[in-house]
């Protein structure tokens, strides 16, 4: 295995000279298939770019899986492009330069726009070449993908790796079966040697089970992992946990379930075994206020938690009961008072501008968002995405407006500067921005509530900053 360089041709409007690194399983042989990360955590607050980077956790998996049947994997990583920072579809395709015939995707929901603008460059005079997407992005419009863009020859959705082992041996369908594998140990740990630790700045990422068994209106979670919870065994999380510090070592790790302490007694059996690690672990990870007691944050703290993220989502009941959290907002503020006693870091998340939200339950979220902040707790504020799949947008899917010159902070990719009062776009993005205005349906995410309450609340949180907002760099990664 070796790093090999490929050679990106560039103008004189185009002078800083870059290699994009790319990973195979076999270095001397043709590949049998490319897989391309294309997520990036980047945010340009009044010009200044915070970038963090993720290992591609979901690709090392499928990489893994074609590994153990003998195929030749290349990997490459969209985030470590110096040019992802003025995103520029040519420019990828050229770095990413000849790949294997075979060519998959991934992709969240803010990345769907540059994703499909990449396929297109990538196809160009390659007639030979089936592109795949995948990823949480894609797979909720998988048949309004293939229906508005010929050149892409097929959208997995959830997950990827029992599909791309079907597509390896056989005939690309366009839409194939959703497979769910029942049993996760099927699946070999992810194929950490094709990524070089040295280059991702964030906390690695271990993910114990899949699936979430709950509702939330606004997710899309069930549609992609479905709402039957499947867990891997502690020994192999404890295998992984082994594994990545060897390659890496890290010792702080992110651990990426949905709700880690879903399952109480599986829970206390990982914590266990994190005690009997050989080195010392510290770990973050997400849980419902719901599923927390002091008993439970006691042990967590003592086994090396040093932060845990809730997520709120609203300050007024009326609207929690309506999005089917399952709690009250004084409840969750509880739990988050207490958890600050134990974890240096809580995080807690809230979301505005609900399709039905009105003016008194907006106002009631910024009073508890002040107050959480009082209490020590790290509050991230987003504006409402509908995201397309989600029970809230299949019913409130009417009047959603387009405008490049505001996006919520969910789906700002770092392309675009954002200040306190106002939003920079850059003309070289039309093509994407015309991309999402043409296809409303695939990219509802983009899009906004035009009312005069929105513009009320806009003009409210002109006025409002929170001051204990964290960027995209953790506090606990650097």
């Amino acid at each position: 295995m070796r790093i090999r360089l490929g050679n990106i041709p560039l103008g004189r409007d185009e002078p800083d000279k870059q290699v994009l690194p790319r990973i195979k399983t076999r270095s001397t042989d043709l590949a049998d298939v490319t897989l391309i990360n294309l997520n990036l955590m980047l945010v340009n607050q009044n010009g200044i770019f915070d970038q963090q980077n993720y290992v591609p956790l979901g690709l090392l998996y499928i990489a893994a899986c074609l590994e153990e049947e003998s195929y030749n994997v290349e990997l490459i990583d969209y985030q470590l492009f110096a040019h992802a920072k003025r995103f520029n579809a040519r420019l990828f395709a050229e770095a990413a330069g000849p790949t294997a015939r075979l060519l998959g995707i991934s992709c969240m929901s803010n990345l769907l726009p540059y994703a499909i603008l990449c396929a297109r460059e990538l196809k160009k005079g390659r007639p030979d070449l089936r592109i795949i997407l995948g990823g949480v992005g894609p797979s909720p419009v998988a048949r309004e993908i293939l229906a508005a863009f010929p050149y892409i020859d097929s959208v997995v959705e959830g997950e990827g790796e029992l599909t791309m082992l079907q597509f390896m041996k056989g005939p690309i369908s366009p839409l194939p079966r959703r497979r769910l594998a029942k049993n996760l140990a099927r699946f070999p740990l992810p194929a950490y040697s094709l990524v070089d630790f040295a280059q991702y700045d964030a906390a690695p990422s271990i993910i114990t089970s899949r699936g979430c068994p709950y509702r939330c209106a606004f997710c899309t979670e069930p549609h992609n992992f479905g709402n039957r919870v499947r867990f891997r065994s502690v020994e192999s999380v404890v295998d992984e946990l082994e594994l990545v510090h060897a390659l890496s070592g890290r010792s702080l790790f992110l651990f990426q379930d949905d709700t880690l302490p879903l399952n109480r007694a599986r829970f206390r059996r990982l914590m266990k075994a994190f005690r009997n690690l050989s080195f010392p672990m510290r770990w973050k990870c997400f849980s419902r206020v719901d599923l927390m007691d002091e008993e439970l944050m006691s042990e967590m703290a003592e086994t090396g938690c040093v932060q845990i993220r809730y997520g709120i989502e609203s300050g007024s009941n009326k609207t929690l009961k309506r999005i089917r959290k399952g709690f009250t907002i004084e409840q969750a503020y509880a739990i988050a008072r207490r958890s600050a006693k134990y974890f240096p870091s809580v995080h807690a998340s809230f979301i505005w501008g609900y399709p039905f939200e009105n003016m008194t339950e907006f106002e009631e979220t910024l009073n508890w968002v002040s107050k959480f902040e009082e209490g020590g707790i790290t509050v991230l504020l987003f504006e409402y995405s509908p995201l397309p799949g989600s029970p809230l947008y299949k019913k409130y899917n009417k009047g959603l407006t387009f405008s490049k010159d505001h996006y919520s902070f969910y789906v700002v990719t770092g392309h675009e500067v954002v200040k306190s009062d106002s939003f920079q776009s850059k003309p070289d993005m039309d093509s994407a921005y015309s991309l999402i205005q043409k296809y409303p349906k695939i990219f509802s995410g983009f899009y906004q509530y035009e009312n005069l309450e929105m513009l009320k609340k806009q003009h409210r949180l002109e006025h409002y900053h929170l001051s204990r907002r964290s960027p995209v760099r953790n506090e606990y990664d650097c």
